[in-house]
């Protein structure tokens, strides 16, 4: 198959994955997923903290979860908060503040260090697929 389309492909599923993360859900998508995740943390610190206490490594399991999302995010080009939706959804993440250091920025120079493949999306604009 020649590489043109296997970027074509890639392309393709690209615009898959955008669609799945800005139209599930109510157009709630991925950012309902970091709102739920972050409110399962919220009501852990409020009804169990002697769990989290006991074991820290909830909020680390939690917290990565966050991580992956906010990145993904972040790597499809998408705003951290739908403008439809207000600026306080999802809410903020409630945890240890390391957390949010752990997100990235991806830009395609940043995926070009990272050895990411760059792919062009139908609308021309370079991105890590």
């Amino acid at each position: 198959m020649p590489e043109s389309c296997d970027m074509d492909n890639q392309a393709v599923l690209l615009v898959r994955v955008r669609t799945l993360c800005t139209e599930t859900d109510g157009k709630r998508g991925i950012w309902k997923r970091v709102d739920e995740n972050r409110e399962l943390l919220e009501f852990l610190q409020k009804h169990a903290p002697a769990l989290l206490d006991r074991f820290p490594f909830i909020e680390i399991w939690i917290g990565n979860q966050d991580i992956f999302l906010i990145n993904l995010l972040r790597l499809l080009e998408l705003p951290e908060s739908p403008l439809a939706l207000g600026v306080r959804f999802p809410r903020r993440w409630p945890g240890d503040p390391c957390i949010e250091g752990a997100y990235m920025d991806f830009t395609p120079a940043v995926a070009a260090m990272m050895d990411l493949p760059v792919a062009e999306t139908p609308n021309g604009k370079d991105v890590a697929p």
